[in-house]
């Protein structure tokens, strides 16, 4: 009875919060690398911790080895450039945020290698968004 009470408030937390990439990654150490892994051994991801906070440049992968996505962190905040990618190693977004908001010219990328989606952020609100109309357009930066 107590297991299924704690399984029902477990699945509720996480249907209530989604699964949002805006959850912040935990350190497992107060200094030095953080690892998680996949049951086969392959790594998840690799944060760099400065007393129990994201510092540096934290790495995750899909589960066949594959970089999904690489992001800066200063004092457990998002900042500078965040990358994803496609298993097959084509960017798919590249954001920027400063103290962990976006902030700035984000871009989403379609797998033929072209961008195709603009998105300009103002502490983490939409200033203004543009679709690709052409083959290397670029909008104009406000």
């Amino acid at each position: 009875m107590k297991k299924q009470l704690i399984t029902g408030i477990i699945i509720t937390v996480i249907a209530s919060i989604g699964c949002s990439r805006k959850l912040k990654p935990i350190c497992y150490t107060d200094e030095g690398i953080s690892r998680e892994y996949y049951k086969d051994g392959q790594t998840k991801s690799e944060l760099f911790c400065k007393e129990g906070k994201l510092n540096g440049v934290s790495k995750f992968y899909y589960e066949s080895g594959e970089l999904k996505s690489e992001m800066n962190y200063i004092n457990g905040e998002l900042e500078g450039e965040a990358k994803s990618y496609y298993k097959n190693g084509e960017l798919k977004s590249l954001e920027n945020y400063k103290d962990g908001k976006l902030n700035g010219l984000a871009t989403y990328n379609l797998k033929n290698g072209s961008f195709d989606k603009f998105i300009y952020y103002k502490d983490g609100k939409t200033q203004q968004r543009k679709l690709r109309s052409t083959p290397g357009y670029l909008p104009p930066l406000y």
